[in-house]
């Protein structure tokens, strides 16, 4: 996958700026990966599953030769 699922899928919610900097600390170590994946959830609230469909359809890309 070439993308951070989640902050696409926050990007729809309104949200991406924010998990995409909480995804960054994680990244950089300074969150632990639970912690940063409980935020970055309970940031996105409830989404219909529709929304979920179109951000996989739309954003999510596999890496080639995957």
């Amino acid at each position: 996958i070439t993308v951070e699922c989640l902050d696409e899928i926050a990007d729809f919610a309104g949200r991406k700026k924010e998990v995409a900097a909480i995804t960054e600390q994680a990244m950089r170590g300074e969150l632990e990966f639970e912690a940063a994946l409980r935020a970055r959830i309970g940031m996105l609230g409830p989404l219909p599953e529709a929304t979920l469909a179109t951000a996989y359809a739309e954003r999510v890309k596999l890496m080639p030769g995957a």
